[in-house]
């Protein structure tokens, strides 16, 4: 496949279906970081020269477990890791040998220990949004153990780390009563625009928060990070690097693609069926074009149809800017209908919005009654063939997390409805009985939580890398997720 030494095989994500291997070499991540790390850091550097001081980061990411040919190869993603980065550890809070914690439980509790002892963060990093959010989440959980830990100077022993982990962590933690105190007083006080209050001299999150990644995205700026800007730096995948983000400021995220880190060729929406498509060259796209992605890498891979849906937005000189749409493999089609991840994503929002305008309505006396809103913390949808449904019509089945009320009853009727405001083609056969009303599922809190770990057990893909498919097409994840559905009286 290429004349070049692989340095090791990289394993994609999976998000829309099997794990592939494909052959990385150097010319991967010597172009990622020419022309994707290096650029970004320059558009930082002179937008906002005060973002790029010599402050430390906290860096969310984990030690992926390799695994190796026969020949001795190695297995494992291309995405950021403690191994890949073993150069610049000192650009980060947490100490090296935290490193060495397969586990991620114990690894995010270090992660957020030693961030917290240090009160001049300027950014958090991370390749998503979803492990950002994880982690401020897990930190509203066990902030008082890890208080205690900084006051005492001693780490607690419940804590599942290697005993010569835990001798290394150590050494680097002393007692530290006056920061505990700080931080005492600011969790207490609650996790609204907690980041910004427990590390005054943040600058910014550097995280993805398109595609899947936007409703994380949307809840992390709802609380924990209000005042603190985000800037998702980079479109890139397995296969390598694709775009980056020339915008810093903007609250949309559009990246500029680089000509020389692949060869692009690109599908018009209309022919993205065809058996054997005709392909767009760069200088030949549109603005306002819809085009699947097609690449030709320096690691063998020869017009390689990724699934990437791409928008052109604009142009940077004659450079398109893009906006990413979704992945072909995230798509619903009972019936022809294709509703994107995105489409299902937009409803879903105001389906949610709904929730709010129906407390409103209530005849109740505020009072005397709370009234708890639901608010949708994760979901997936399956088309009803992977279920043992008693409707003969297809159906979508959507499983939703929320922070803890239940779902009003008539959240189904309202989905269908808004569904058929956003797709005229689902509208069509909604009419004519070839679709039946989607189905809502809630199911219990910390579901997606066990629903990660289930996947990164039974696949090859990292916690560094995992994104939640919108989409389900596996039949055993969808039993998985009807075994936690909320038993309401």
């Amino acid at each position: 496949m290429t004349k070049d030494p692989p340095l090791q095989l990289a394993v994609t994500s999976g998000t829309s279906g099997q794990s592939s291997l494909l052959p990385t070499t150097n010319h991967i991540f010597t172009r990622f970081f020419l022309s994707g790390i290096a650029l970004l850091f320059q558009r930082l550097n002179s937008s906002h020269p005060e973002w790029t001081t010599l402050q430390r980061s906290l860096k969310l990411f984990y030690t992926p477990r390799w695994r190796h040919t026969d020949t001795g190869l190695r297995i494992g993603p291309n995405s950021s890791n403690p191994d890949s980065a073993k150069r610049i550890y000192h650009l980060y809070s947490t100490p090296p040998a935290a490193y060495r914690i397969l586990s991620e439980p114990e690894a995010l509790y270090i992660h957020l220990l030693f961030a917290l002892l240090d009160p001049n963060i300027g950014v958090i990093e991370s390749n998503f949004a979803a492990t950002v959010y994880t982690g401020l989440k897990s930190l509203e959980t066990s902030w008082k153990d890890i208080v205690e830990d900084i006051e005492t100077g001693v780490l607690r022993s419940s804590l599942n780390i290697p005993d010569d982990v835990r001798q290394d962590l150590q050494k680097e933690l002393q007692p530290n009563p006056g920061r505990a105190k700080e931080l005492r007083d600011e969790f207490e006080v609650g996790f609204d625009d907690i980041v910004k209050r427990v590390w005054p001299n943040i600058n910014l999150v550097l995280c993805t928060t398109t595609g899947s990644m936007d409703m994380y995205h949307k809840a992390l700026k709802s609380k924990f990070l209000r005042q603190v800007p985000t800037y998702s730096p980079i479109y890139g995948a397995t296969e390598g690097l694709l775009g980056v983000n020339l915008y810093p400021d903007r609250s949309e995220s559009l990246y500029c693609l680089i000509p020389d880190a692949q060869f692009f060729e690109f599908i018009p929406q209309a022919n993205m069926d065809d058996i054997s498509p005709d392909t767009l060259l760069l200088h030949q796209l549109q603005k306002d074009g819809v085009y699947e992605v097609v690449v030709t890498n320096g690691s063998g891979l020869y017009r390689y149809r990724m699934g990437d849906v791409i928008k052109v937005r604009e142009f940077f000189n004659e450079i398109p800017v893009i906006e990413f749409q979704y992945r072909q493999g995230q798509i619903l089609n009972l019936h022809g209908e294709k509703i994107s991840e995105m489409i299902m994503w937009k409803c879903l929002q105001e389906l949610e919005t709904s929730w709010d305008k129906g407390s409103s309505d209530e005849n109740v006396e505020t009072s005397l009654t709370t009234i708890h809103i639901p608010k949708l913390r994760d979901y997936t949808v399956a088309e009803s063939v992977l279920l043992d449904s008693d409707s003969a019509t297809p159906h979508y089945v959507v499983f939703i997390e929320t922070n803890g009320p239940i779902l009003p009853e008539n959240s189904a009727d309202e989905l269908d409805n808004i569904l058929e405001m956003n797709h005229p083609v689902y509208t069509s056969f909604r009419v004519k009985g070839s679709i039946a009303k989607p189905k809502i599922i809630q199911v219990t809190s910390g579901t997606f939580a066990r629903l990660k770990q289930r996947i990164l057990e039974s696949s090859m893909a990292s916690s560094n890398q995992f994104k939640v498919a919108r989409v389900l097409k596996k039949k055993e994840l969808v039993d998985f997720l009807l075994e936690n559905e909320c038993k309401h009286n």
